[in-house]
């Protein structure tokens, strides 16, 4: 009966083992898969971003505040310049570009000679610091047409655009 009670106690303790090592097994899995899919889940959201952004870049050079009626990626410099003047004296204007850039710095330059000059300070809302992880830089090339010498010359946008 000794032997019995013994063997009882062997075989319990066996399956309690097997048990023990089952629940261990079973977290581990469970934390590798929630590693892995928050992993992936956070390079998708980080690709949307991107995408995102490059959208909104290829937006604002098409923008029909900034762009030239008969071209593509053409900056018309008083129609441009009359937009920014608007911006910074109306409220709902300037609520306007910010649903449409978020936080955001756009520059355009000119070139002047073998040189890059500022030329006009389309948009510039910066966040507060610290606050924003990721920042996106692009310069897009574009033409800008001055009305009153009939002539164009080239420039670039500057943009940088500030995400969570």
């Amino acid at each position: 009966m000794a032997a019995l009670g013994k063997k009882t106690q062997i075989k319990t303790l066996q399956n309690a083992m097997l048990l023990v090592f089952f629940v261990i097994a079973l977290i581990i899995f469970a934390v590798f898969f929630y590693s892995s899919t928050t992993h992936r889940m956070q390079a998708d959201i980080e690709q949307m971003q991107y995408k995102q952004g490059i959208l909104t870049v290829a937006g604002i050079a098409k923008m029909g505040e900034y762009s030239c009626v008969h071209s593509d990626y053409c900056i018309d410099y008083y129609k441009a310049k009359a937009f920014v003047e608007l911006q910074k004296n109306s409220a709902d204007y300037a609520d306007y570009m910010f649903s449409r850039l978020g936080f955001a710095e756009v520059y355009l330059y000119q070139q002047e000679g073998f040189s890059y000059d500022l030329k006009l300070e389309l948009y510039d809302r910066k966040p507060e610091a610290g606050i924003f992880s990721r920042t996106l830089r692009f310069n897009i090339p574009c033409i800008i047409y001055n009305a009153s010498s009939r002539r164009g010359s080239f420039g670039y946008f500057n943009i940088t655009i500030y995400q969570r």
